[in-house]
């Protein structure tokens, strides 16, 4: 089980930086974490914004200010997964890295609180084990990766 996406495992966190931006109706996204939050929006000048910020870290700051789409909550996991096919397909060298972990279970574990995308290991979330949509959207991408390779 890799149950953080740090050091060695950085390559899996949507706040790794990638040489190969992901590239999404004429805008580069530098991380997939830029991708994922100018989506939050329908607004291609909000979405060019975002995709212009220099940090991961700062285009979540900037998702949490803007207005969301209406359909927002219908579709942040197609954006998540789109994003993460893109990240890993548009640089084979995370590719392979992703296929290597094998059966690996993946868990975005955290101390934030995001029990949503991961699992929370902190002292408040303990026994609420989080859904680790990331995680499991990792994994489905390394099936279909692994399939057509």
């Amino acid at each position: 089980m890799i149950n953080s996406f740090k050091g060695n495992y950085r390559f899996l966190s949507n706040f790794y930086m990638l040489e190969y931006p992901i590239y999404w109706r004429g805008i580069n996204y530098p991380s997939s974490e830029h991708f994922y939050q100018a989506m939050k929006t329908i607004d291609p000048n909000i979405r060019l914004q975002i995709s212009q910020l220099k940090t991961p870290g700062e285009t979540k700051k900037y998702g949490r200010i803007i207005h969301l789409r209406e359909d927002w909550d219908m579709v942040k996991d197609i954006v998540m997964e789109i994003g993460v096919m893109l990240k890993f397909t548009m640089n084979l060298d995370l590719s392979n890295h992703l296929i290597s972990t094998g059966d690996m279970i993946l868990v975005e574990g955290n101390t934030w609180h995001d029990n949503y995308w991961g699992d929370c290991h902190c002292a408040k979330c303990v026994g609420s084990p989080g859904l680790n949509k990331l995680g499991h959207t990792l994994m489905n991408t390394r099936q279909k990766i692994t399939t057509i390779w």
